[in-house]
């Protein structure tokens, strides 16, 4: 068997020529604007920007493993803290492997592209997608999102290239326990997974996947969920990945559907006020100490009474919520001004607040939400106003043929003018697009489906290109 080192040759010479300086164009745009974006962290210091770094941190330098089993956040990503010696005063290794997996995403991407682009539109696809202000600022921070997109993006492509084929029982394994890593770094893909098991399944019975193919994967993909949620019942009496999913639902999910249901700031103040927090389970000398599962059954009652007494309030936050985790802005003025030294490293955060801000879209507060922006421009010296408009402008523009290219790859695929593994791939992305609660997630929660949206788009262009070529010959 072939070193995977000697595989990758192969592959590469593999490539016409042209695609070969297309990769090679994409991999330096990459790395270049990726290390721009580390120095400049690394020279400012404007790094644990939020909350869950710290806790993140805490758990990579806690000596022993008692914190590796977190109820709240899961240990992939202070798993890689650790590997790479990462303090909060010490992080250059993490923020470059960042950037080096955010290259290999777009390696990974240019892959999947050659399945279904033309030469000539991949390359402007890996180029779009090399150029991402989102994936740029965020390889630089002290956040799950660049590491969670690489290890989803691996395991999407990996389905994609090897479900159908024999032999790729190991690759389907890797792909598999790479979602599943995935998972321990954001809890969130726990939704991609209870959606690609039964698709999986359905297509071993429809016998376009091998059994053996399809149990690769799902083993790969439940080895180290189930691992992990099992420590989680033993320590916490709780069977899950994490309780980031029943608070999200009770509060970010909670607080803007009873806005939207009219509620008083007061009784949405008593009412989240009045739900168990972790102190609760992690300390069990309180007296009103509770376990894990106890804890997630009454955050989820929240949610259930509301989706009871509420349903077009919660599918109008929910729709909502999904309108702006696609369309919002790549980056924030604010961060953006101290990532680049306009503002000192320790000013108070003044972001957009995304609960705020979501607040007054559902209460059609709309011009509240124009004063923030003008705000946050005010803060912004020129050349990151410069940088900060351009980078939106272009997902403006990228968006509809983005959103119309899902369309027509799920028409294709339904038409069989696509192979069956689109609608693997269509899986992934419209699961995490419609299941997962969007909530004041801003920019950031669209990471890991961007560069497939990006590939989505330049699908579009290119069939539009073809059409007109059709039109023209008649």
């Amino acid at each position: 068997m072939l070193s995977p080192i000697k595989q990758i040759q192969l592959w590469f010479a593999s490539l016409t020529a042209y695609e070969k300086r297309s990769l090679q164009l994409a991999i330096v745009l990459t790395i270049v604007t990726r290390l721009i974006f580390v120095i400049a962290a690394l020279t400012h210091h404007p790094v644990a920007l939020e909350v869950d770094t710290y806790r993140y941190l805490a758990i990579a330098n806690e000596p022993g493993f008692a914190r590796w089993f977190d109820l709240n956040d899961p240990a992939g990503y202070p798993i890689l803290l650790k590997l790479t010696g990462t303090t909060l005063t010490s992080y250059a290794g993490i923020l470059i492997l960042q950037a080096l997996l955010s290259t290999a995403t777009i390696v990974l991407l240019f892959i999947a592209g050659r399945e279904i682009l033309g030469q000539k539109w991949n390359r402007l696809m890996v180029i779009l997608a090399a150029l991402s202000l989102l994936s740029m600022f965020f390889s630089s921070q002290l956040m799950t999102e660049t590491s969670f997109c690489f290890f989803f993006v691996l395991a999407t492509v990996i389905l994609l290239k090897s479900a159908g084929l024999e032999k790729h029982k190991l690759l389907l394994f890797i792909g598999g326990l790479s979602l599943s890593f995935a998972t321990l770094v954001r809890p969130s893909s726990v939704v991609t997974i209870v959606i690609l098991v039964p698709l999986l399944l359905y297509y071993v019975y429809a016998r376009k996947i091998s059994f053996a193919n399809a149990t690769s994967f799902i083993l790969g993909l439940l080895l180290l969920v189930s691992l992990y949620a099992t420590g989680l019942k033993i320590k916490y009496n709780y069977f899950g990945i994490s309780v980031k999913g029943p608070t999200t639902l009770s509060i970010y999910y909670g607080i803007p559907i009873m806005q939207s249901a009219g509620y008083s700031d007061h009784f949405i103040d008593s009412t989240i006020g009045a739900l168990p927090t972790s102190e609760q389970y992690l300390d069990h000398n309180r007296a009103d100490h509770i376990d894990g599962d106890t804890f997630a059954h009454k955050h989820n009652a929240l949610f259930l009474q509301l989706l009871k007494e509420h349903p077009i309030d919660v599918l109008r936050v929910h729709f909502l919520g999904i309108a702006q985790m696609l369309t919002w802005p790549p980056a924030g003025l604010f961060q953006l001004s101290k990532h680049f030294g306009a503002l000192p490293s320790d000013a108070p955060l003044q972001e957009m607040d995304f609960q705020t801000i979501f607040g007054s879209l559902v209460r059609l507060k709309l011009g509240r939400v124009y004063e923030t922006l003008n705000e946050r421009l005010a803060l912004a010296p020129l050349f990151v106003q410069f940088i900060w408009i351009v980078a939106t402008l272009f997902w403006i523009v990228l968006f509809p043929f983005a959103i119309f290219g899902l369309v027509l790859m799920t028409v294709d695929t339904f038409m069989k003018r696509l192979p069956f593994q689109y609608a693997l791939f269509l899986g992934v992305i419209l699961s995490y697009i419609f299941l997962i609660p969007h909530v004041a997630a801003g920019a950031r929660f669209r990471m890991p489906i961007e560069p497939f949206l990006i590939l989505c788009a330049v699908y579009t262009l290119q069939w539009l290109y073809q059409f007109s070529l059709r039109l023209e010959s008649k």
